[in-house]
């Protein structure tokens, strides 16, 4: 997934620092550099360090206590995001707040359904983007 010969660079939202662990080798397998962090707080601090320089966000929306979807609420409507891929990990109870151009993912998954699911939300984000849409949330 190299793009002009650079790595893309992955901001990972995961409370459950084991499977952040887990989850950043398996990005990093996918030749990402990752930014891991727990929550909403430290996520909005490295999407500022990055000026815009993201090219996906791997949010956690199983645990609400990780504030993916709080995080993913502020970033509704923000330029600096806009048509950044975004996939989700759920527990498959459904989430409210998830961007359109989010691919999701069920706990537990695999190596292949994560590249997959990145796969999917470098498509709809491409496709939003050149839809010329502005962002918005979805519910289920």
């Amino acid at each position: 997934m190299d793009v002009d010969d650079r790595h893309l660079r992955a901001l990972l939202i995961e409370r459950n620092s084991a499977l952040r662990q887990v989850f950043t080798e398996a990005l990093l397998e996918l030749d990402f550099e990752v930014t891991a962090v727990e929550g909403r707080k430290d996520a909005l601090d490295a999407v500022l360090r990055a000026f815009s320089g993201l090219d996906v966000f791997v949010v956690d929306l199983v645990d609400p206590a990780s504030e993916g979807g709080a995080f993913l609420a502020l970033l509704a409507g923000q330029p600096a995001t806009f048509g950044v891929p975004v996939v989700v990990m759920t527990d498959g109870s459904g989430a409210s707040g998830v961007p359109e151009q989010a691919a999701s993912l069920v706990k537990p998954f695999g190596f292949e359904e994560l590249r997959a699911a990145i796969e999917q939300a470098f498509h709809n984000a491409r496709a939003l983007r050149f839809a010329g849409k502005a962002p918005s949330s979805s519910s289920p």
